[in-house]
């Protein structure tokens, strides 16, 4: 018994210096990791200082044991967290750069909460940790016996900084509205900088709001705040649909005869409308199209948008049907097949959809939007396939999103993985024969897109083909011509400025373009 008492005694002891040394671990780090964020971001593009970063925070956080790697989905997140911290390197993209931020914060989400399953509710919670991280570090500094009274302060300044910047913000506005004020001010700061003048220009005021916000991303790393509320609600709604007893069974029961009846009658011309919308646009549009037939912008812009609209309220018209207890009606198989041929017609009326957009591109070219759209066209795929599957194994709105939101992340990240802009360029350009070139948008496209977007060497052979697609021929050659200074100008600024960055700024898009831009350059 003594022996047993003693073990559990070790035990007790033992987990309360490991808790002691977690937590010494995350206030030490939190300072220490701003200090490094801060030297690998200050003055720098974000590049492949953001895997160096995400690294360090992900490996405290494996040495905390706070990464559980048998978690499925967090596994997912780590994959598609470092894919795209991969992709911000080799294509240097906003749309990579967002999607690794996103995907980190619901990485540190699912940290937080390992039970959830929802990637909303797991967005939340990151979202939540994120602005709850901050505090939580300041109040249990302040518990510190031995820092007690720096952390009181802390505590009582971080409290203070929410107010301070709404002063501050109300001070600007009421600068900008009355010009008295605004001299007033001025009068302050005049008095402030004559004091105060040699002291403060030796402060960096970049670098120290720099490691502030590094401070504030590393305690929403280390000092996490979990929201029960979210996870009340995630566990509230299960895959599968349950039935509903109703007290007065043979109304109901009447009532779900009715609601059959008038489903049937209703998908059953709906059917019918979708059918003959789908012959006549393969008729015109896949088999029989001529640009001459259509003022194409309109045809495509007008005609898409309301497609896709039409295709959204279909699956909220079945969603609203299977919502109840018509699911669990014996005699709905009819209704259900119904469904399922209104279904498998929204996706032919997606993929007629996605013609559309090939027609445009064939004579516009590529262009963001329009790769986003096929995306959509993807997901809407995707998406009615999952109400398929809800109408047919009986399945809660939850599993549709919890399914649908997965697939969404997934195509993020494989999204994030091509150079779009070097691409939308290269496409553009080589196809000058047969695509209108959107010169004003061209010069949009970053610097990677620069050696795609050289016409150097074939101007005139792009300038004559251009002017036999287009009507205003004035128009087009003033564009050429502001397009060719533009393009000068940004190419000889790309030249003198990419030499001055530093490794920290490194990332394989820009060093290729830089290297196939320069004079003597063998490709």
């Amino acid at each position: 018994m003594a022996i047993f008492c003693l073990k559990t005694g070790v035990a007790k002891q033992l987990q309360k210096q490991n808790e002691m040394n977690s937590s010494l671990l995350r206030r030490v780090s939190v300072p220490i990791l701003a200090a490094i964020f801060t030297f690998l971001f200050y003055r720098q593009q974000i590049a492949i200082n953001l895997v160096l970063i995400e690294i360090l925070f992900l490996g405290v956080l494996h040495i905390l044991g706070e990464l559980d790697l048998k978690n499925k989905l967090m596994q997912a997140l780590l994959i598609g967290t470092t894919i795209s911290a991969i992709a911000v390197v080799f294509n240097n993209s906003n749309f990579a750069k967002t999607v690794n931020m996103v995907s980190y914060v619901l990485l540190i989400g699912l940290v937080t909460a390992p039970e959830l399953r929802s990637f909303f509710n797991i967005f939340r919670q990151g979202v939540f940790s994120l602005f709850g991280g901050i505090w939580l570090y300041f109040d249990q500094l302040g518990q510190s016996k031995k820092e007690r009274t720096t952390g009181r302060f802390l505590r009582i300044l971080s409290l203070l900084g929410l107010p301070i910047l709404i002063v501050i913000g109300f001070v600007g506005l009421y600068a900008v509205a009355s010009p008295y004020f605004n001299q007033f001010l001025d009068s302050i700061f005049t008095v402030i900088n004559r004091l105060f003048g040699k002291f403060l220009k030796h402060i960096n005021l970049g670098m120290l709001l720099l490691y502030f916000l590094g401070f504030f991303i590393a305690a929403f790393n280390f000092f996490r705040v979990k929201k029960e509320a979210i996870v009340i609600d995630d566990q509230r709604y299960p895959d599968d649909l349950h039935r509903k007893k109703q007290k007065n069974g043979n109304v109901k029961m009447l009532s779900l005869k009715k609601e059959n009846q008038v489903s049937i009658l209703l998908f059953g011309m709906l059917n019918i409308v979708i059918f003959v919308v789908i012959a006549l646009d393969v008729y015109w549009v896949w088999i029989n199209f001529s640009k001459n037939n259509y003022h194409l912008k309109q045809f495509v812009h007008g005609g898409t948008y309301l497609l896709i609209l039409s295709i959204l309220l279909s699956v909220g018209l079945v969603l609203y049907t299977f919502s109840a207890n018509l699911n669990f009606y014996k005699n709905n198989r009819l209704l259900k097949n119904m469904v399922y041929v209104w279904l498998v017609q929204n996706a032919v009326l997606a993929v007629a959809v996605g013609i559309r957009n090939y027609r445009y591109i064939q004579y516009f070219g590529i262009a963001h939007k329009r790769i986003g759209l096929i995306a959509f066209l993807f997901l809407t795929i995707v998406g009615l396939w999952i109400v398929f599957t809800k109408v047919k194994s009986t399945k809660t709105f939850s599993f549709m999103e919890r399914r649908f939101l997965f697939v969404v992340y997934i195509v993020f990240v494989g999204l994030s993985l091509l150079n779009w802009d070097s691409f939308i360029a290269s496409y553009n350009i080589r196809h000058y024969e047969t695509v209108v070139l959107d010169l004003p948008y061209l010069q949009t496209l970053n610097n990677k897109a620069l050696p795609a977007l050289d016409m150097s060497q074939n101007e005139q052979k792009i300038l004559d083909a251009q002017l036999k697609l287009v009507e205003d021929d004035t128009k087009l050659k003033l564009q050429m011509k502001y397009f060719k200074a533009h393009y000068l100008r940004k190419k000889a600024r790309f030249l003198k400025k990419y030499p001055q960055k530093s490794g920290l700024s490194w990332n394989w898009a820009d060093y290729r373009a830089y290297h196939q831009l320069l004079p003597n350059n063998p490709e």
